[in-house]
């Protein structure tokens, strides 16, 4: 089964090319049917592009510059093109099918600034897929080591308290994302948890606290009933929410959050998100000091849009860096001697630091 989707309309597989398999199979003549698929284009055809990578993340991404035969106002100069890596350790179809229905189905009824899809297409059968999404000129860039502003950080977490206030216990009708209250979901990170962690132990023994493999440890069989506790009150999360996928963007002399990247979109607790924030954008030493006040602030804004049944911010924020902890080790194959993830080591001392093993049920 073949999903086909344009920004403005659903399309049946015949009203377009064949999906390109490769970035190097795009065509003049494919780009100009999409873009006038999705209204990006009147009259005017591509006549040529350029293709520059981005970078190889979870996706391919790579920008094209665009030539066309007129000139048409509004018509994009630049997009950017993801597709899956060509790696088969990354099964990645189904999170390209939850962005694709994330930008047909909730991204226009959310207020914050994320990328326009001009063009979305996953084949179950097959796992490949394409988008086409607006590029974005302006991103302030974030030194990993140094961590994020503190303006950056006031601008994402006033940005993510907007849109978890505004979905807090409204998420039924959001059907098409996990939900961390689904058991067969959790059953599912379960599993990849244990396998990732028998894996990977060894590793974590050699390498880090002894308290993280005890951590480790007590989860194998019990992760799944670990995530339950943020299946609610359920909100809408952006499931990825580090400051790479919300940087900071620089538009007439002001900067605002921009939002990337929801292959990971989902329903669950507020701190799901909150988490993933504090522990990947900021040096672990910084993060240490500041975490208690960002997580109240973030809080503080969700209560002063309306919502009055959140009791223990900061509980729910601990549990958050422990369900990220699990999925750090999902299908994680880290042997000693491994070159480590750039995270990994924040991961490690959030989990120590915060005690989380009070927390395992």
């Amino acid at each position: 089964m073949s999903t086909l989707w344009t920004s403005e309309h659903d399309l049946s597989d015949e009203s377009m090319p064949e999906l390109p398999r490769k970035l190097d199979a795009l065509t003049t003549h494919w780009l100009t049917e999409a873009l006038h698929a999705s209204n990006a284009l009147a009259k005017a055809k591509v006549t040529a592009f350029e293709t520059t990578p981005i970078g190889t993340f979870s996706s391919e991404l790579c920008r094209i510059h665009l030539t066309y035969d007129q000139l048409e106002p509004g018509a994009p100069q630049s997009l950017v093109v993801k597709r899956p890596r060509e790696d088969p350790r990354f099964h990645l179809g189904a999170g390209f099918a939850t962005e694709i229905d994330f930008y047909r189905d909730i991204a226009p009824k959310l207020e914050m600034r994320l990328p326009r899809m001009h063009y979305g297409q996953y084949d179950e059968a097959t796992g490949d897929a394409l988008m086409l999404l607006e590029y974005v000129e302006g991103i302030v860039p974030v030194r990993f080591l140094d961590g994020v502003t503190e303006a950056h950080s006031t601008r994402a977490l006033e940005a993510l308290a907007a849109m978890h206030a505004q979905w807090w216990g409204r998420v039924d009708t959001l059907d098409t994302l996990p939900h961390l209250a689904d058991a067969s979901f959790r059953a599912s990170i379960g599993e990849a948890y244990d396998n990732g962690w028998r894996a990977s132990r060894e590793y974590f023994r050699v390498t880090h606290d002894p308290a993280f493999l005890a951590i480790g440890d007590a989860l194998v069989g019990r992760a799944a009933d670990n995530i339950a506790p943020l299946g609610s009150p359920a909100t809408l999360l952006h499931g990825d929410a580090h400051f790479e996928n919300l940087p900071l963007v620089e538009e007439h002399a002001t900067q605002d959050v921009f939002f990337h990247d929801w292959a990971a979109a989902r329903r669950g607790h507020a701190s799901f998100d909150v988490a993933v924030f504090m522990v990947q954008s900021y040096p672990t030493d910084l993060r240490g000091r500041v975490e208690k006040d960002w997580v109240k602030a973030h809080a503080d804004q969700v209560r002063a849009r309306g919502v009055d049944d959140w009791s223990d911010p900061w509980q729910d924020y601990r549990r958050g860096v422990l369900y990220w902890m699990i999925h750090m080790l999902e299908n994680a194959q880290l042997k000693p001697g491994a070159k480590p993830w750039i995270v990994i080591p924040r991961y490690v001392a959030a989990a120590v630091e915060l005690n989380v093993s009070d927390l395992i049920i």
